[in-house]
């Protein structure tokens, strides 16, 4: 969704409407599961034992904080220069991820 320039400037705009109105930013945010497909890879990813956490929600936010803080917020406020690098800092979140959540098993 970031590589295309009319869904960044779609997603600024709905972030700033929802930064500017708390109360409807979560209201819709509470109508979705975002991190619901996640979840179910994660909790799939640990019944084969290749993954292991306490919660996978927490995991799902931790993995989705990595990639919002460092790919999704640098495309926003660059224009998508930042994404040129993208790969790099793609191996680098699933690696950090996996030093903390993954059993070696793989």
């Amino acid at each position: 969704m970031i590589d295309d320039p009319i869904r960044r400037r779609l997603s600024r705009l709905l972030t700033s409407t929802f930064l500017m109105n708390l109360e409807f930013g979560m209201t819709t945010r509470n109508q979705y599961q975002p991190h619901a497909v996640l979840i179910e890879w994660l909790n799939a990813a640990k019944n084969d034992n290749m993954l292991s956490f306490e919660s996978p929600e927490l995991a799902a936010r931790m993995f989705y904080g990595m990639v919002e803080g460092r790919l999704t917020w640098g495309a926003f406020l660059s224009d998508g220069a930042t994404l040129k690098s993208k790969e790099t800092i793609l191996e680098e979140l699933v690696s950090v991820f996996l030093s903390r959540y993954g059993t070696n098993s793989f």
